[in-house]
């Protein structure tokens, strides 16, 4: 697995540029995030069109994260477009394979910015 190892604002930002997918493993130190690291680790291959990043659960980066995209369960792994739409967020390691497959190839492109009118200084 390649894991970004950049910023969430890089990775954001990489995702939009790109116009592809940011998948982000929410983990902590019990067994169950390292079962879950190791089933993601072994479907690598369906993530290579991804920025993907690991938060530790309680870091300042994790709850950056928290503020726009809750975290219910850890660990946790969130697939999310380059317009910010959560498409998935996978608890279950057994489910990884097959709602990644289920995702649209094509993700949606990130909204363009909508110009402000101008202003008139008369």
């Amino acid at each position: 697995m390649d894991w970004y190892s950049g910023s969430i604002q890089e990775a954001v930002q990489r995702v939009r540029d790109n116009n592809s997918f940011l998948c982000v493993f929410v983990k902590d130190d019990k067994d169950s995030s390292k079962v879950m690291l190791d089933a993601i680790t072994h479907l690598a291959h369906l993530f290579s069109d991804y920025t993907s990043l690991q938060l530790d659960y309680g870091t300042a980066s994790c709850q950056q994260f928290s503020v726009y995209y809750p975290i219910l369960v850890v660990p946790s792994l969130y697939v999310i477009n380059g317009g910010g739409v959560c498409l998935a967020v996978i608890a279950d390691k057994d489910k990884i394979e097959s709602i990644l497959s289920d995702i649209p190839k094509n993700p949606t492109p990130a909204p363009a910015p909508t110009p402000s009118p101008p202003v008139s200084t008369q």
